[in-house]
């Protein structure tokens, strides 16, 4: 049963860290598509 417990352990502290990557990723796209924004919107 323990070992169970630790394999559902290590599946969530996997899944966790992807999660957290791919929000990382996420975040940069978000930041440079609003510095692109607003960069376009000076240039008008």
């Amino acid at each position: 049963m323990k070992s169970l417990q630790e394999s559902l352990q290590n599946q969530l502290k996997e899944t966790s860290e992807k999660a957290e990557k791919h929000q990382a990723t996420i975040g940069k796209e978000e930041s440079v598509n609003l510095r692109r924004a607003k960069s376009e919107t000076l240039e008008k």
